[in-house]
Parts: C-alpha cells; structure tokens; sequence
C-alpha cells in the first residue's frame, strides 16, 4: 500500500503539514531557502579537513587565500586533488565565499580564486573550538553557567 504524501488529498482528507526532519535535538529543523543557498538553524557539521581550511582562513593576517596556498599552509593534511572540491561544498554550505582575482597582463593562466570565511564559517569554527576546549579541559556547561 502506497504511504500518502504531502499533497495528496484522498478520499475525504485534507492536505497534511509537512512532516520537517529531527534535529540533533530532537526537535524539529527548519530550512530557510533565500539567495540561492539554503540556511538552517543548525550549527554546521564540520569535517576535519574542513575545519583545517576554516581554521586557516579565520587566523589573524589571512583574510584570503587561493587553492594552493591553502595546500602548502596545511603542511600536507589538504592535498592538491580535493582543495577545490572541499572549498566547493564548503562554498555551497555557506562556510566560505570566492571571487576572482584579476589576471596580471604579464603572466598567462586562469585568475587566481580568492576565498574566505564568511560570518557563518568564522561562527562554525569558533563554535568547534570552543567545543574542543570543553572537552579537553572537561568542563560542563550548564544554562546557569558553567559547572
């Protein structure tokens, strides 16, 4: 039997709520869809490899970085065949933003791409930093403070 969906208007029913997906909290997530990018009101999964490009991205002097800059800065941990790939998913999650940078008339190539953390990339990782300390120190937080 054919499990109805939202939509569907059967024999007397009327269309139902749609049914939104559990969050972590086991509450329910809503997805805001707005500027070609979709937002929610969950904090964002960070890989570890993502977290190593925001980290270097959000250090004081690095406002922006190209590709391979980000290769070389990570000492090996992002490799130049998925730098590109990472800063795409990280760009469609809202992490990251790129621009083009113009092409000097004496070299012959592609303009570099730019990239940097936005509002939400810095948020992201400072929120995993400070998750991090919690854990290494075992501190306890509580809605009164800290325990």
């Amino acid at each position: 039997m054919r499990r109805p969906c939202f939509g569907d208007a059967g024999a007397g029913q009327k269309n139902r709520k749609a049914d939104f997906p559990l969050d972590s909290r086991g509450g329910r997530s809503l997805t805001i869809v707005g500027m070609g990018k979709k937002q929610t009101d969950e904090m964002p999964h960070l890989t570890r490899t993502e977290a190593i490009i925001l980290d270097l991205l959000v250090r004081p002097g690095m406002l922006e970085l190209y590709g391979l800059e980000i290769v070389n800065a990570s000492h090996g941990s992002i490799t130049r065949g998925s730098v590109y790939v990472l800063l795409s998913r990280m760009e469609d999650k809202g992490l990251v933003t790129s621009r083009k940078e113009a092409a000097p008339e004496f070299a012959g190539g592609l303009p570099r791409v730019m990239y940097k953390a936005t509002g939400l990339g810095q948020r992201a990782f400072g929120a995993l930093r400070a998750a991090r300390e919690v854990w290494r120190t075992g501190l306890a937080f509580t809605p009164e403070g800290l325990l």
